[in-house]
């Protein structure tokens, strides 16, 4: 190509991918057509070198790489019936699965701060950002119905070896945490998560108490209550020959306990009967009454179950049946806000 403003445009998009002293298979029409399709993928994709260079590699490709007879395959043509001329109308581009995994790894979390979402998802068509593959995403970007691209174009994803005759397209792909050149950064933290610092490994824990071999507190629990069991057996030996004397202790004790009381026997009648009060009678007399009234209603219930049955039912229905009329308000201003209050009023305005 001898023209300058074609050769600064492919040097623009293409640097590194295709040799602008070279032979190629473009002109400076099809340059500039390029250059302006290129817009939104940059816009969208810049902030992660690594990202926009995978894609633009295979974008190059198929705009200027001689040999696109190797990964290219022509489907349908049509002729302008004004000029004669004859235009492609579909193709299937032969590529490597390494290489679509490779660029949409490299893109799958680029995200575009003005929007707040990801760029795949204003890529990748329905499937967005959560959905995308691969597969979906050059789908999209070959479909001709999707803005910027002039005819069908069909991602065939092959080997590296086929037996088709064709020789699949297979650049080589830079992931997001590296440099595109070794001296400018990588993409961010943000956009690329292979980027974000690694967390420095936990400390290691402490080694467990342990003695002989085995459990710390296990062992001290077996000793104590070894220890213990040993103490309470000890003082049940010990101890075990004064029973007769305890007997003896507790048959006296029975006995003082069950002296009489000639204190108590020499008190009087008038002293131990005093009268009932008037709320003592009071209370008495209405605890009765509820004995009887419960004994009575408990009966009854018990000999004519059914119909106790029916006429509690009828009276729940009939204090129930006010549900009907029941309004849920959900409404936050309807539930703080009274009709009549400044704000509610000024609102309603």
């Amino acid at each position: 190509m001898d023209d300058p403003k074609g050769k600064q445009l492919l040097k623009k998009w293409c640097d590194g991918v295709i040799d602008p002293e070279g032979p190629l298979c473009c002109d400076y029409a099809q340059l500039k057509t390029f250059d302006n399709s290129m817009g939104m993928p940059s816009s969208l994709l810049r902030r992660c070198p690594s990202c926009f260079l995978n894609l633009r590699k295979h974008l190059c490709m198929l705009t200027c790489a001689p040999n696109q007879s190797d990964f290219l395959e022509v489907k349908n043509t049509t002729t302008n019936p004004e000029t004669n001329k004859t235009y492609i109308t579909e193709i299937d581009i032969h590529i490597t699965d390494d290489y679509l995994w490779g660029t949409f790894n490299s893109c799958i979390q680029v995200s575009v701060p003005a929007t707040g979402t990801k760029a795949l998802d204003l890529m990748c068509g329905q499937w967005g950002a959560v959905r995308c593959t691969p597969s979906r995403w050059f789908a999209y970007m070959g479909d001709k119905k999707t803005f910027s691209v002039p005819f069908q174009m069909n991602y065939i994803n092959e080997t590296k070896h086929p037996n088709n005759g064709f020789k699949p397209m297979d650049p080589t792909t830079i992931p997001c945490s590296q440099s595109i050149d070794g001296v400018s950064a990588a993409c961010s933290c943000v956009d690329c998560a292979s980027s974000c610092p690694v967390p420095p490994p936990p400390a290691p824990k402490p080694a467990p108490f342990a003695i002989a071999g085995i459990d710390g507190l296990d062992f001290l629990m077996v000793v104590v209550f070894l220890a213990g069991s040993t103490a309470f057996l000890l003082a049940v030996l010990v101890c075990g020959g004064n029973d007769k004397h305890h007997q003896n202790i507790r048959s006296i004790a029975s006995e003082v306990a069950h002296e009489p009381d000639s204190y108590s026997i020499n008190k009087s009648s008038e002293e131990y009967e005093k009268p009932s009060s008037f709320l003592e009678k009071l209370g008495a007399n209405f605890d009765l009454y509820l004995q009887k009234f419960f004994e009575k209603w408990g009966t009854y219930c018990a000999q004519k179950p059914f119909m106790v049955l029916f006429l509690g039912g009828c009276l729940i229905a009939t204090l129930g049946f006010g549900i009907k009329y029941l309004k849920v308000t959900t409404d936050p201003v309807e539930l703080w806000a009274s009709p009549t209050s400044r704000s509610r009023v000024e609102r309603e305005f």
